[in-house]
């Protein structure tokens, strides 16, 4: 083993996160959470939209929701838009494209 790990410590290994860095997501420090790169530019996102066909209510969307205006009702999320910000959150974190 101690040749095993001569060998390994000389290398780096660059790991990216799998498909969710294309969104700008990647994994971090605490599982239970999700990290999002979001926008810092001074444009805004237009208030998101539930396609209720396209979702799946897996509630990623209402998890990762900063300011927790998305919650799940009869198995679809549902936007508050009285508490959203347009930051996008949802629309990255969402895997079936439902939110846009």
């Amino acid at each position: 083993m101690k040749g095993r790990r001569g060998r390994r410590s000389g290398r780096r290994r660059n790991r990216r996160p799998r498909r969710l860095s294309r969104i700008g997501v990647q994994r971090a420090a605490y599982p239970s959470r999700t990290v999002v790169q979001t926008r810092t530019d001074s444009t805004q996102i237009q208030e998101p939209t539930v396609d209720t066909s396209k979702c799946v209510g897996c509630g990623i969307c209402a998890e990762n929701c900063p300011t927790g205006a998305i919650s799940i009702v009869n198995g679809k999320a549902q936007i508050d838009y009285s508490k959203c910000e347009n930051c996008g959150v949802c629309i990255k974190v969402c895997s079936q494209n439902a939110i846009s």
